[in-house]
């Protein structure tokens, strides 16, 4: 039996977490006894579901992640490539993800000291260049 997306994300982050289905009943408040059973079946409600997630305390990176690595096995299935041409493909776009992730984690931590917006950027140094010193005189107000 196949299971649901939705069981394979909760099963897969509990097993990240070294979490035993016991425990992960304990924390959703689903008594342990039923949660075997709830994450074999085909479907799961979103009220379940959602109170799996609360239990695991499953972030929404954390899910994206295990949807996308269950999606890459499931294009491993293609039919029309060779089984060499969607390792190809896949190792790919894993080396691809693997080498955006330190630009991204970057880009985040420069946007995090973002200079006041109400007030003329000045130099690290106290020198006023030429440009800025027209810029201030232009917007200076009038002497009285």
């Amino acid at each position: 039996m196949i299971q649901s997306l939705r069981s394979l994300i909760v099963s897969i982050l509990a097993l990240w977490r070294g979490l035993s289905q016991k425990e992960v009943g304990v924390r959703s408040g689903i008594p342990p006894k039923q949660v075997s059973y709830h994450l074999k079946k085909e479907d799961m409600a979103d009220d379940l579901y959602a109170r799996f997630l609360a239990g695991l305390n499953g972030r929404p990176a954390e899910i994206a992640i295990v949807i996308g690595c269950l999606e890459s096995l499931a294009a491993l299935s293609q039919e029309d490539l060779t089984a060499e041409e969607q390792d190809a493909v896949e190792l790919g776009i894993l080396k691809v993800a693997r080498e955006a992730r330190p630009v991204f984690q970057e880009a985040v931590r420069r946007s995090r000291a973002v200079p006041p917006l109400d007030v003329y950027p000045q130099s690290a140094h106290g020198v006023v260049s030429p440009a800025r010193r027209r810029r201030r005189a232009s917007v200076a107000p009038p002497a009285p």
